[in-house]
């Protein structure tokens, strides 16, 4: 097993030092093009909603949002396959300056505009934000998700959603390293819940499409997972049922019972590696059986996703995760955040804006420390992100004492 021991992207590539090359100016013009249409999106999304169109109309809207949106991932997926290990990295993990808020974030829900000031980060939130979109009316829609046209491009976007996930992590550490944080893993559970409910309804494996689209899932998860052991035990904890669902159904299929065979030993070795840990996720969820279990709001959790809470993946929440194992990746969430925002000031030469930004900066990483110490004694994962998160707190407590809390803006 392989420990991850870094969170952020390589600093010694960056998007303003190659914004000559044409593979990055071609990112750079399909990153926006993207990131406007899912402002344009939402915006109609809204208009709609006020109007209350008919439902034929609905269907035309909704069917050209999926004829955009595949046509996006597919050509986010070609790009990302010609690039290079560094210039892949740069894309999937992009660095685009301005502090936080990623690309759902970047958009104004009252007008449709995108700030300036905050353009993202790179293709694999992207590519989840683009899912998300997408989804939200198949879901909503009854009469849609039953038509057949709708349906065939549902699986559409689904295969090519989970191509371009696979494309940014296969070689790619760093982007490995970005799925928890961008919700990828979310998108992976919602697709796989998505076969679970279509076999277990019609009551058979035939479905040659839905075989397809499991198998292309079980070989993304495998490429989120290899050597990165937090993706692993992520994947163990979140991905077994379905696993176990897959090599079921799908016995008599050669290919996918190699992939499962492959999960099931990843899995078994990382549970195995981390077995405190898991004794320690039981007992804190003993702890807690008399309270409503179900709920995962506490005193910590608003703030641990909290650029992506309203835009969890279809049913808001880790159902198939443990509770304490959630607030774990939550808090790894949270420091990763928290690092990739320091790598973006810091890549800019660009100054948190006020004192007051700071002060909450600082209030994070001490919440986020509190979060990932309750574990240090039980795993070594989180050494890594618990020591730069600690350099990081030092600095900036440093920093603020040198600047003696004046208020002023503080100085690159």
């Amino acid at each position: 097993m392989s420990n991850s021991t870094n969170t952020t992207p390589s600093k010694s590539l960056t998007i303003q030092e190659n914004e000559s090359d044409p593979l990055i100016q071609l990112w750079l013009r399909l990153r926006n093009q993207s990131v406007q249409y899912l402002s344009s999106s939402l915006v109609i999304q809204d208009k709609e909603s006020d109007n209350n169109n008919e439902g034929d109309n609905d269907d035309n809207i909704i069917m050209i949002k999926y004829t955009r949106i595949i046509a996006n991932l597919n050509a986010i997926t070609k790009l990302i396959f010609g690039l290079d290990g560094k210039k892949k990295e740069l894309v999937v993990c992009g660095i685009f300056g301005g502090g936080g808020g990623g690309v759902v974030n970047d958009i104004n829900h009252d007008n449709g505009t995108i700030a300036e000031e905050k353009r993202g980060k790179g293709a694999l939130e992207l590519i989840v934000a683009l899912y998300q979109c997408a989804i939200e009316n198949y879901f909503d829609n009854e009469v849609t998700s039953n038509d057949i046209v709708a349906t065939e491009q549902h699986e559409r976007l689904i295969m090519c959603t989970l191509k371009a996930i696979k494309t940014c992590v296969i070689r790619n550490p760093s982007g490995r390293r970005m799925c928890n944080s961008t919700l990828a893993f979310d998108v992976l559970e919602n697709i796989f819940c998505h076969y679970h409910k279509k076999i277990d309804s019609t009551g058979t494996d035939a479905d040659v499409t839905a075989a397809i689209a499991v198998e292309e899932a079980l070989t993304t998860l495998a490429a989120m997972c290899i050597s990165d052991d937090l993706n692993s035990l992520l994947g163990a904890l979140q991905f077994q049922t379905f696993v176990t669902f897959a090599s079921v159904t799908y016995s008599n299929c050669t290919s996918m019972q190699q992939k499962v065979t492959y999960l099931n030993a990843l899995f078994d070795a990382i549970k195995n590696e981390q077995s405190e840990l898991l004794i320690f996720f039981e007992k804190e969820n003993e702890n807690v059986v008399d309270h409503n279990v179900g709920a995962t709001t506490n005193e910590n959790d608003d703030d641990e996703r909290k650029p992506y809470d309203d835009n969890r993946v279809a049913a808001k929440k880790l159902s198939y995760l443990p509770l304490q194992a959630a607030k774990f990746f939550k808090g790894i969430s949270r420091a990763e955040n928290i690092l990739l925002e320091t790598t973006e000031t810091q890549t800019m030469a660009a100054p948190l804006q006020s004192s007051l930004d700071y002060d909450k900066t600082i209030q994070r990483c001490e919440q986020t420390l509190g979060v990932i110490n309750k574990y240090h004694e039980c795993t070594t994962l989180l050494h890594p992100i618990e020591l730069k998160l600690t350099q990081h707190h030092h600095t900036m407590l440093s920093n603020e004492h040198e600047k003696g809390g004046d208020g002023e803006q503080l100085e690159s």
